[in-house]
């Protein structure tokens, strides 16, 4: 629930816009990439203690701000573009300033201050409110009654039903499915197969979830036969018996969950049904996305107690409206992702959902491909926009897989309980885009852009311990090394051979790249089942023909080392070297080059394993250091000697 706070001691106090003409706005920085403006609130320090004394929430929380001393001035930090975008949440922070600020020397210090304290802030305005047409943000609708939100989104679906064509039908039915019969309190339910549904046309909802630690009560072999006849409701997780809930509410009576419409004790059935992931998706009637839920066992229809903080506005357009905050609500929270945002399986979830309700911590959305292409997302308030949300579901159904590298991408930062699921949680998507670009699938890459595919490497700034211990293709643990006995999952020249976030790198205009002679002679894998290029891989290889020079890894150099694993400089006969590799001073490497693009090459870095075969340690990008900007890398046939290697 939100409730609003409005006193004697905090009601006297105006936010004033940016391009207020009634208070001054003072410039502390404006260069290319950032402007910062203070504009000046009606407020001393000594006024704002003694109202914190009286019990304000907003004074207490403004009197405890680092910047908070006597002789000081409240005042709003507007930063970014002007005007404001009204599509983008304004976001300014609080700060107290005193008169010595307008030493340039403290204007820095002040500066980096205030962008390094969490003291920014996320304005709200009321639907009718005159703030409302600076800002599109709206306050949590979180006092609404559950019966309110089920009428919401059963208007939401209807509308989208009657209107959009998000969704065709179609006569697909997943092997199993909950039947649910509300008429009884609890309801009844069991599980129908495909086979007992033959012939009947039916919807059904979708469940996206967390599962947190592993389920006690699924389906399983041994409880199939019971679970046709009855699912016992007592013994559901509470986000089950919610999406159960939800699922009636929305007029349907089947639900799809996976940890009970997939025998779980079965690796050959949930590699049937991982199969069938893009069909049971793309073809339910809506999905059901309990965003807010870190495990199974907490449910999504709960809603947080907010207090929200009302104060006065002065509008662009000079008339006097009112604004609402949290300080629990900074301007930080619109970009936190939900828990089900962290989660790898989800992505493929929600790129190929047609229609979905999420149950956000401070929102419900409704979102299809006919809102998202308009760009008219359905929320019943807070954010207009989900910052966190690739929205991608018109470019994973284009003809060509030219969002697969940004998807990838957003993919490699969430997290999976077991490793070797790297490629299997999006190998939806991948069939997805196989079936509409008839393009061949190599091992999360794709045959007509395979160059580009290599591009990849990892230049986050930090990496955890589990993230360290993953490296080419197979999982480092006290009884196998490189070679051992240890589950493969990708060949290390695929950016799934590693479990932390990639990037890639490669530029699309022609002109910009030097011409690099380059030929994949041959592109091996092995799939399970071997018929299937999405399923899981047991072995691969790659024979490419390409420039390759050698070199020795130097010690690292503290001028431009980087603060993440895999990351630092070497020394070769090139001015500088960034490179992403596991490796020790001494050791002997060799460079593929792949591009060269503005001064800067682009390479593969190898290491020998026997007399024929390679395997893929690193990306390096060469290049001139920063303060020397002319010693740029120059692609010079003479240096590199063409040759063919295989990789695994």
């Amino acid at each position: 629930m939100s409730y609003i706070h409005s006193c004697q001691y905090c009601s006297s106090v105006t936010i004033h816009s940016h391009r207020s003409a009634r208070r001054p706005v003072y410039v502390l920085e404006d260069t290319p990439t950032r402007t910062l403006k203070a504009a000046p609130l009606n407020l001393s320090f000594n006024e704002a203690v003694f109202g914190a004394r009286k019990g304000c929430p907003f004074l207490q929380w403004v009197t405890s701000l680092s910047s908070a001393k006597e002789k000081t001035c409240l005042n709003v930090i507007w930063s970014g573009n002007y005007p404001l975008d009204s599509a983008v949440p304004a976001n300014p922070w609080i700060w107290w300033l005193g008169e010595t600020q307008e030493n340039p020397e403290n204007i820095f210090r002040t500066v980096h201050k205030i962008l390094a304290e969490k003291a920014n802030i996320l304005l709200c305005a009321e639907e009718n409110d005159p703030a409302a047409e600076d800002f599109n943000t709206r306050p949590p609708a979180l006092n609404l009654q559950l019966k309110t939100r089920f009428v919401q989104a059963r208007g939401w679906l209807e509308e989208c039903v009657k209107t959009h064509k998000c969704r065709e039908e179609n006569a697909f039915v997943p092997s199993h499915l909950i039947l649910i019969d509300s008429t009884a309190n609890p309801p009844n339910l069991r599980l129908v197969t495909r086979e007992e549904t033959s012939g009947i046309f039916l919807e059904y909802a979708a469940l996206s979830y967390c599962w947190g630690k592993t389920q006690d009560f699924t389906l399983t072999s041994s409880s199939l036969e019971s679970f046709l006849s009855s699912i016992p409701y007592d013994k559901l997780p509470q986000t089950i018996k919610d999406a159960i809930l939800v699922t009636s509410e929305m007029g349907l009576r089947y639900l799809w969950v996976d940890a009970f419409c997939v025998i779980q004790d079965s690796n050959e059935e949930k590699a049937k049904e991982i199969g069938q992931m893009a069909e049971i998706y793309d073809h339910a009637h809506v999905t059901i996305a309990a965003s807010k839920a870190k495990s199974v066992n907490e449910g999504f229809l709960w809603w947080p107690r907010i207090e929200m903080i009302r104060l006065g506005y002065e509008c662009s357009s000079g008339e006097i409206g009112s604004v609402l905050f949290s300080p629990e609500l900074n301007g930080d929270t619109r970009f936190s992702p939900e828990p089900l945002d962290t989660r790898g399986w989800a992505l493929q979830e929600e790129l190929l959902s047609p229609r979905r309700l999420e149950f956000g911590t401070y929102q419900s959305r409704w979102t299809c491909r006919e809102t998202v292409k308009e760009d008219e997302t359905v929320v019943d308030g807070w954010l207009k926009r989900k910052v966190t949300s690739p929205y991608m579901y018109g470019r994973v159904l284009s003809p060509q897989p030219v969002s697969w590298w940004d998807i990838v991408e957003i993919y490699t930062t969430r997290s999976l309980s077991d490793p070797h699921d790297r490629l299997r949680a999006i190998s939806a998507v991948a069939r997805k885009l196989g079936e509409l670009s008839r393009d061949e699938y190599v091992a999360g890459l794709w045959r007509s852009s395979f160059i580009k595919g290599l591009h990849w490497g990892n230049f986050a700034q930090e990496q955890t311990k589990k993230e360290e211990d993953m490296h080419l293709g197979r999982l480092k643990n006290e009884d196998s090394d490189l070679h051992g006995t240890a589950p493969y999952i990708a060949p290390s020249w695929s950016w799934a051979s590693v479990s932390h976030p990639v990037e890639f790198h490669y530029f699309y205009a022609p002109n910009e790249l030097q011409q690099v002679k380059i030929a994949i002679i041959d592109i091996r894998t092995k799939t399970e089942p071997p018929d299937d290029p999405y399923g899981p891989l047991c072995d691969g290889s790659l024979k490419i023909k390409g420039p390759c020079c050698s070199f020795v890894v130097g010690e690292r150099s503290e001028l431009h080392a980087v603060n993440s694993d895999n990351q630092f400089v070497t020394h070769v006969s090139f001015p500088s070297v960034l490179v992403e590799l596991d490796m020790v001073s001494g050791d002997h490497l060799f460079l593929l080059l792949l591009s060269v693009r503005h001064g800067e090459g682009y390479c593969l870095v190898l290491k020998q394993t026997d007399e024929e075969q390679y395997i893929r340690v690193g990306f390096m990008r060469l290049s001139g250091p920063s303060q020397y900007p002319v010693l740029s890398f120059e692609y010079k046939k003479e240096e590199w000697k063409e040759q063919i290697v295989t990789i695994l």
